[in-house]
Formats: structure tokens, sequence, C-alpha cells
């Protein structure tokens, strides 16, 4: 499912999942996000993050578009789940953004950089 998310994010950033101003509008709605304890977590300011959240018994997720200053973005998501219910919940929000971070540096150095690579 995070693969099928990173899609659709692809296809909501090109104006491609729908008309250009349904897209726009999703864009604009992501960069609203109240909470910065999942992927926002990951990135310090300047750092920007438009992302939505979900919440299930036992699963926390986030899928979003991650933007540099300097124009490089990463679609991500990420799924959490936790073996006992009873898990605090922070410990799962913090855990997403610091995998978002780690996943964004991984890629960024197969790309011959220690930044994010454009898309």
């Amino acid at each position: 499912m995070p693969t099928d998310m990173t899609r659709l994010l692809g296809l909501i950033w090109y104006d491609r999942a729908g008309p250009a101003d349904a897209c726009a509008d999703v864009r604009r709605l992501m960069t609203r996000q109240l909470s910065s304890t999942r992927l926002a977590s990951g990135f310090p300011p300047p750092v920007t993050v438009a992302a939505k959240s979900g919440t299930l018994p036992g699963v926390h997720m986030e899928a979003g578009v991650v933007r540099y200053p300097d124009g490089h973005r990463y679609a991500l998501a990420v799924f959490a789940t936790a073996r006992d219910l009873h898990a605090r919940p922070a410990d799962l929000d913090e855990t997403i953004g610091r995998v978002a971070h780690a996943a964004v540096q991984t890629i960024g150095e197969g790309h011959g950089d220690a930044g994010p690579s454009s898309s």
C-alpha cells in the first residue's frame, strides 16, 4: 500500500490524478496538515511537508511530499504497526518521521549526493 500511496501522490503533484484545479486543491489542503509529529518530525525547517495522516487500531500512517528549499522533493508513505495495541502513539509517530528521513537520505546517497534527488 505505501507504493500505491506514493504513486497517487505523484499523480496529484503532476496534475494527472484528475483536473489540474482539483489536484492543486489537494496539494493546498495537504500543506495545511495540523500534525507535525509524523513525517514532519523528521524534517526540520526550512524543509516543508504536505501530508495526510491516518490511524487505525495498531496502525499509524502518513503519506506526503517533502520539499527541500532547493526544490528537491520526495513522495513518501510510511505505515507503522504496533505489536502492542497499548503502545504509546507518540512513539509510533516519531518512528514515522525517523524512517522517512532515513529513506530520503538513503535515496539521496544513491544519486551521488548527500541530499534528496529531484523528482
